[in-house]
């Protein structure tokens, strides 16, 4: 697949790079002390702070792999959105306020305040390690898999990918040792505006395709996918309620551990501008998934697959009748179940 021209994709992207470089350098030139290099001095507003988490948090990774799960499970690759969603509740009411209130510089420091210093910090410094590690193998291969894409490096190519990824986990280094806490801030500040501005032009687009009518566009990706009605039902995926719940648990609770999102609090002067931050994340990245909710459920009409069998004549009217009534037994009340879907007739004759 290529995406426009190698020239042209590697003059923006060098462009983009190297802005972003001067304004860390310059940011960079400010930080005096080791508040200014960890902590960014403490002087982030809770405004920016919560656009920098936002940013921190909506990576390659998340936008392109829960695209991905919607796109092929449906309503259970929307749960994946939902469980981040609702983690940052758990790091609201729990987490940001007491960690800010320390004073400190990572977990390490907040755990080994009251405890034996040496065990405490070797246990948050491998476990930082081991979750950064599974953490940026996604991260940086989803990066570095856009930009090969932009570099038309075919996937049979795996030294060229490689390298890539290479590259961009080098320049990543670059970025937070000149810049520290500040220059990560900025960049990603940056980086939150260009995603958030880009998903929102896209999900404008597709949704003009079908006159702004999400319900058109739902139908649309029902006749296109061979899994029917069950694209948007549970269980296409998820179909034992032990998965469901390890699922939630590791969406809720792993969030609110993530270590680099745990270092954001820190950057607040006060405990309430820390709470304001996570707001400011809750609502930039609750919107934000709402985009990919868009953007996901038209890849089936533009991938390109081949779509399935054309149902007999009446069976969109009989599915917006269904869906009616459905609509109206769950408003009243009188039915505690969801009724399943009508059975199509078969088209194979």
């Amino acid at each position: 697949m290529n995406v426009g021209n190698v020239g042209l994709n590697v003059g923006i992207f060098a462009a983009f790079v190297l802005a972003t470089l001067v304004v860390v350098y310059r940011v960079s030139r400010s930080n005096r002390t080791a508040s200014d290099y960890y902590a960014a001095g403490r002087s982030f507003t809770g405004a920016q702070n919560g656009i920098a988490i936002s940013g921190d948090y909506l990576s390659a990774a998340s936008f392109l792999g829960i695209a991905g799960a919607i796109a092929v499970n449906g309503y259970d690759g929307f749960l994946y959105s939902i469980g981040f969603l609702v983690a940052w509740l758990v790091a609201l009411l729990l987490v940001a306020e007491l960690l800010r209130n320390t004073g400190r510089f990572t977990m390490g420091d907040v755990l080994s305040f009251r405890m034996r210093q040496r065990p405490v910090r070797a246990a948050a410094a491998t476990s930082t390690l081991v979750v950064s590690f599974f953490y940026l193998i996604a991260q940086m291969a989803g990066a570095g898999g856009l930009i090969a894409l932009l570099l038309q490096i075919p996937n049979s190519d795996r030294l060229g990918q490689s390298i890539v990824i290479g590259v961009v986990g080098i320049v990543m280094v670059i970025y937070v040792l000149v810049g520290g806490m500040k220059g990560t801030t900025y960049v990603q500040i940056i980086k939150a505006a260009l995603l958030i501005a880009g998903a929102f032009v896209m999900t404008f687009w597709v949704l003009g395709q079908y006159g702004l009518n999400f319900s058109a566009l739902l139908g649309a990706a029902v006749d296109a996918s061979p899994k029917g009605e069950a694209l948007l039902a549970p269980g296409l995926q998820y179909t034992n309620k032990a998965d469901f719940l390890s699922l939630g648990l590791a969406l809720v609770l792993g969030t609110a551990g993530l270590p680099h999102i745990l270092m954001r609090f820190y950057t607040v002067p006060t405990a309430k501008e820390a709470r304001k931050s996570v707001v400011w994340a809750i609502w930039l990245i609750g919107i934000f998934y709402l985009f990919t909710l868009v953007l996901a459920t038209a890849r089936p009409r533009s991938s390109g697959r081949r779509r399935s069998p054309r149902r007999p004549a009446g069976s969109t009217r009989r599915r917006r009748c269904w869906r009616s009534s459905w609509a109206g037994r769950s408003s009243s009340g009188s039915s505690p179940r969801s009724p399943s879907p009508p059975s199509w007739p078969s088209s194979r004759g």
